[in-house]
Parts: structure tokens; sequence; C-alpha cells
């Protein structure tokens, strides 16, 4: 009888176990999905319609002078008139492709409804010609096809973005800059805005003068020695008022000249009527300020998504 007893008080204290962990699984539940729905949350506020997957073209021919003008496109799978941002690569014009420090940034901007374009441009090297302004040309070529194609992936021609990093932020505010020339005319009402990671490139001039090792060691091939040409690439010598130049997101790190000629960059724009944001982030590398963009708690990404969230 007594054996009896002390089986059923085992039972009973089983059924007792199970049951609290049943009633804290439950309101662990209920917990995580009132955080869920009551947290602030990273992604960009444009109402879009549920992305499923994302689709994805690569290799596109946008000219044929040369196998390099090449670009991808990774579009929501139901994209229709989405925001568009186009990637432009770094590698001192010198190195890299259109996949170069993609990291997440591509599937965190398709996920939150941007056709996301990463773009390839002709480098230079000691075993060709390539020099200024042929990597300008190719950009500015590349950003005219997306605006006159972009529409069969799903994209708007009417809301384009332009993300530079190191090299690619030369061409990108170089193409900002630029925005009443001929070539990019047709397009200037469309591009929102400009986000330039880390880029040192925006007066050539001041670094060959300041660091003429560090100009003969890595800008010396794309651009040559002339003061002239040096003058003409760089993007700080056609910001005048009275420009339509869209507005900008300039992030430096401590890196070379990075923060010297970002602030010359956006000292520029301020002085003569441009809206332009300037930020500094310490304690990152020149590759990790790319790489890093759409990672959990990243600090710039959340900075370019209240940018990009605020036309």
């Amino acid at each position: 009888m007594t054996y009896i007893l002390y089986i059923k008080k085992i039972f009973f204290v089983i059924l007792i176990i199970i049951f609290i962990i049943f009633v804290v699984v439950i309101v662990k539940r209920i917990g995580n999905k009132f955080r869920s729905e009551n947290s602030p949350s990273s992604p960009i506020s444009t109402p879009l319609s549920p992305i499923i997957s994302a689709k994805t073209t690569k290799n596109i021919f946008y000219s044929n002078d040369s196998e390099l003008n090449r670009l991808d496109i990774y579009s929501p799978e139901n994209a229709d008139d989405n925001p568009v941002l186009i990637y432009i690569h770094g590698g001192s014009l010198q190195a890299g492709d259109k996949e170069m420090n993609l990291g997440e940034k591509k599937d965190f901007f398709v996920k939150n409804g941007f056709v996301f374009v990463s773009i390839n441009y002709r480098l230079s090297s000691k075993e060709n010609d390539i020099k200024y302004p042929t990597h300008l040309n190719d950009a500015i070529t590349a950003v005219n096809w997306i605006y006159d194609n972009i529409k069969s992936y799903g994209g708007s021609r009417e809301n384009i973005y332009i993300l530079g990093f190191s090299g690619g932020a030369h061409l990108a505010a170089s193409v900002m800059a630029k925005m009443d020339d001929v070539a990019v005319k047709k397009i200037n009402p469309k591009i929102k805005g400009f986000v330039l990671l880390d880029g040192i490139m925006y007066d050539i001039k001041m670094i060959k003068d300041a660091k003429p090792v560090l100009f003969s060691m890595l800008y010396k091939l794309p651009f040559g020695n002339s003061d002239e040409t040096l003058k003409k690439a760089s993007p700080t010598t056609y910001i005048t008022s009275g420009k339509n130049i869209a507005k900008s997101l300039i992030f430096y790190t401590d890196k070379d000249l990075d923060d010297v000629e970002s602030k010359l960059l956006y000292k520029k724009l301020i002085d003569n009527g441009y809206y332009s944001e300037l930020v500094y982030v310490p304690n990152i590398t020149h590759e990790e300020i790319s790489t890093n963009i759409g990672k959990i708690d990243d600090a710039v990404t959340k900075k370019i998504v209240e940018f990009l969230s605020s036309s």
C-alpha cells in the first residue's frame, strides 16, 4: 500500500513539472511575439508588398566597349516600381569587381524592397592604358542603362540611389558633382541621393601635395601626374551653387586622408547650398565599413536606412 502511494506521489510530481514547463513555453512565446510586434526594427519604412524571395540576373552588358561593362541585378521576386540602389565597388580604380565586398548588403536591401544593382567598370593596370575618365564614363553609362531598363526588373526610374565604396565612392561623388553635365542630365532629377563609404579621391591634387608617396603608389596610375587632369578628375572641382545636386551621406574612418577629403567634400557641398550629412565611424577598418552593411546592429546600416527613408 505504501509503495503504491509513493508511486502516485511521483507521478503527481511529474505531472506538475510537465505543466510548469508547458506554461513557461507558452508565456515565452507570447512574450517574444509581443516584443517582435512592438519593438522598433531596422527595415526601411517604405510601404512595400511582402517579399518572398529574390530574383538574380547576372552579367548584363550595359555597354559593348569592354567585357567588364557588365552589371548584376538582384530584385525582390514581386518587385514592381520598387526603389533602386546602385552599388559601385572599390579598389582604387585598379582592382575589385561587382561582387567585391558585397557581404550581406545585397540581401539586406532586397529584403527591404530595393532592386539592388552592382556594376563593374574598366580598371587601370600597368598592362593597359585605362585612365581617367574611362572609369567615370563607364559608371555614367551604367547608371544611364539602369535608368533606361530598370523597369523591366521591377525597379522605379523615379527613385534611384547610388552607393559607392572607396574608389567607388569617388565615382559616385563624381556622378553627383557632374549631374548637370549632358551625359547624366536626363537622369539627374531621378537620383534621390548618394551614399559615400570611406572615399578619398574627392580632391586628388590635394592628395598629391599632402602625401606624394601615397599618391604615387595608388593614384598616379589611374589619373596620371598632370595637375590639370587631377583637378578635372576631382569631384570637388564641379560643386558650385545652382546645380541640381541630390542629397548625400558621407562616411569616413581613420584611413589615410579619408577624414580630410570627406570633410572637404562635405564643406564644399554645404557652402554651396546642398544637403549633406557627414558621419565619422570609429573603431572600424576600411573594409569593414562596407562588408558590415546589412548586419544586425551595424551603426552604418542604421544610418543608411534613416537616410534612404527620409526621401
